[in-house]
């Protein structure tokens, strides 16, 4: 009610053009409106303009109000939340009005002590409970002040642009208190709540504090610069970053609808603080530009200086979005890897067929075809003349030879499957080095990947997947007896053979193995392995990578093997890492409603996001799934 009658009093105020201390916060003054109509624009256009982006932000606080009591009213936090949301939304369209009655301007005064009141949420969330106890009596000062203030304006005795003090101060002093909260106090899954309030209100005080900054640069210049100004980015930036705290606030309340929209919000920090910087840039170049051509040839010449100032937003535009991009990811989002240079579910060294490259010899080795590329190595079908008998032969790429990394990931991989002898492992022959590159002679699998084999039939019945993955669990828990964690377990990495009694599954590719208790094996973009299989502690780059991830990545090969597509079916990289971080576990029954429940739930645990909360190994993963 008090909305629906303050709006179209404060539009009229939009419309009036007022001289003098009793005019509307809201008003235009001549010289403003002067500006206003030499720039090209009417009243009615700025004042239509002006009133929809209130509106707009007014309209997220009250729907996510609404969602937030719809779906947990039965909460007592969830109800404080709604409330707060909802009358701090109503205030914010209609805060500054003087209103053209006694009861609209006592109405506007209650909302605004009402929202002030339900901004409780911001003090205590999400524990319900004042950390640190200071809080309690910061949060009693600003009821107080909102009283007294709101109080003197209902009687005429202040005017209401003085309560422009009150929400700012209530930011910085409740973001100071979440910060304290989030580093000295919150559990694990309490800062996974707090993180999303803290980065909404630090993005508002950022614009605020980057439109304070502007705002002196532009009031100092040519009217209709300081209008347009008001008009088309100080008035959508304010309104518009203030609305990101109920979004923040109900992704955290609700926590359901978390994943869905968590990317965007991260991309959305990284552009808008991006947006900020280039701003604060451009504004900062052209005000000193300008400061510098006076000095120089006594005139100001705004367009060079325009010209200038955007020369510094384009170049400073990419290097600013990578440095913004990799701060949210790793400050606020712990992801410790570069996730654009990494593969998705691409194809291994065993899935791409090369033809028509053949090599006479390799040392005692002949008849060598290439029949597969890799990252960094080449694999070729030939035959050892010694023991008389086909094998493959996997040779460092030549262009990857000098790099060290390089190197000691191949001579990882050898180490690592040397050691094993399993039915279920590729038995490694011989490993050493021929003139400078190195090779491994390993057993050749007359077969096709497990990758090609759902590219040419599509997912397997149960019947036919879960004998494959319990051969590959056996490996996987022989390979962890032995102290090796393999890291990227992936369809690709799966190779299928048609033996006397039927299928043999063999796991390959010990690449990025990681020997407990050995060194970690990483390179300069962080952590190794696959995106669509990686588990949450890889990306997050955790010292303590076991055979936890193993057991995670069997479960997506799982999911991927039983319904022919991957868990996490996103677009882009990034809102695959997110997935991995954040969303739970999808139930496969939902794309293959035949599967039993159990190997729903057996799923779920195996992709569980803490390591601890998973099965003890593989194998129990694939029998609770029989």
């Amino acid at each position: 009610g008090v909305l629906a009658f303050s709006l179209p009093a404060k539009y009229q105020s939009w419309l009036t053009v007022c001289d003098g201390p009793t005019c509307s916060a809201w008003s235009w003054s001549s010289v403003e409106a002067a500006a206003i109509q030499a720039a090209g624009f009417s009243l009615p256009f700025a004042a239509t303009w002006n009133m929809i982006f209130p509106i707009v932000t007014v309209a997220v606080f009250l729907v996510v109000g609404v969602i937030i009591y719809s779906r947990r009213s039965d909460d007592f936090m969830a109800l404080v939340t709604a409330l707060g949301l909802v009358t701090l939304g109503v205030s914010n369209a209609v805060d500054m009005l003087v209103p053209a009655s006694d009861a609209l301007n006592i109405a506007v005064r209650l909302t605004q002590i009402l929202a002030i009141s339900g901004l409780l949420i911001l003090f205590i969330f999400p524990s319900g409970r004042f950390e640190p106890r200071w809080l309690k009596w910061a949060y009693a000062m600003v009821i107080v002040g909102a009283l007294i203030t709101n109080g003197l304006v209902m009687v005429r005795l202040l005017q209401p642009t003085f309560i422009r003090i009150i929400f700012p101060m209530i930011i910085v002093v409740s973001f100071a208190g979440q910060v304290y909260r989030y580093v000295q106090v919150s559990t694990r899954e309490e800062r996974q709540q707090t993180k999303w309030l803290v980065a909404a209100m630090g993005l508002v005080m950022l614009v605020v504090l980057s439109d304070r900054v502007t705002t002196l640069i532009v009031s100092s210049l040519d009217p209709r610069v300081d209008v347009v100004y008001r008009l088309f980015v100080q008035s959508p930036m304010l309104q518009l970053s203030f609305a990101a705290i109920p979004l923040a606030v109900m992704m955290a309340v609700l926590r359901a609808g978390l994943w869905n929209i968590d990317f965007i919000i991260n991309r959305g920090l990284v552009y808008g603080g991006t947006f900020v910087l280039l701003l604060l840039a451009a504004a900062v170049g052209f005000l000193g530009l300008q400061t510098a051509l006076a000095l120089i040839f006594g005139g100001a010449f705004p367009a060079v200086s325009a010209a200038v100032a955007m020369a510094i937003v384009a170049g400073a535009f990419n290097p600013s979005l990578k440095l913004l991009r990799r701060l949210v990811d790793r400050n606020i989002y712990g992801i410790e890897i570069d996730y654009r240079e990494m593969p998705r579910e691409g194809k291994a060294e065993q899935t791409i067929t090369m033809r028509g490259d053949t090599a006479a010899v390799f040392g005692p080795y002949t008849h060598l075809v290439k029949i597969a590329r890799g990252g960094m190595s080449d694999v070729y079908r030939a035959h050892d003349p010694k023991l008389n008998r086909t094998i493959a032969l996997k040779l460092l790429a030549a262009d990857r030879r000098r790099d060290p990394q390089v190197e000691k990931r191949f001579i990882r991989e050898a180490q690592a499957t040397a050691r094993l002898r399993h039915p279920n492992i590729v038995d490694i022959h011989e490993v050493g080095d021929i003139d400078g590159r190195q090779y491994i002679a390993m057993e050749f699998i007359h077969g096709i990947t497990l990758s090609d084999r759902l590219d040419q039939n599509g997912p397997l019945a149960p019947e036919e997947a879960l004998p494959l993955l319990a051969e590959v669990a056996s490996a996987l828990d022989y390979a962890h007896d032995n102290a090796i964690v393999h890291r990227d377990v992936k369809s690709s990495n799966v190779m299928i053979e048609q033996t006397t009694n039927g299928e043999r599954a063999i796991l390959m590719d010990f690449g990025i193995a990681k020997i407990l208790g050995g060194e970690r094996l990483t390179t300069a973009g962080g952590a190794l392995g696959t995106l669509d299989y990686m588990s949450p502690e890889q990306i997050q780059g955790g010292s303590e990578v076991g055979p936890a991830c193993d057991i995670y990545s069997l479960g997506v090969l799982s999911y991927q093997v039983l319904c022919g597509k991957m868990p996490f079916d996103k677009s882009s990289s990034g809102a695959v890492v997110m997935a991995h971080l954040i969303e739970p576990p999808p139930d496969i029954r939902k794309v293959n409603p035949r599967l039993p429940e159990n190997v729903a739930s057996a799923i779920i645990k195996a992709m569980a996001k803490a390591p601890k909360a998973r099965f003890t190994s593989a194998k129990e993963f694939v029998r609770s799934m029989f």
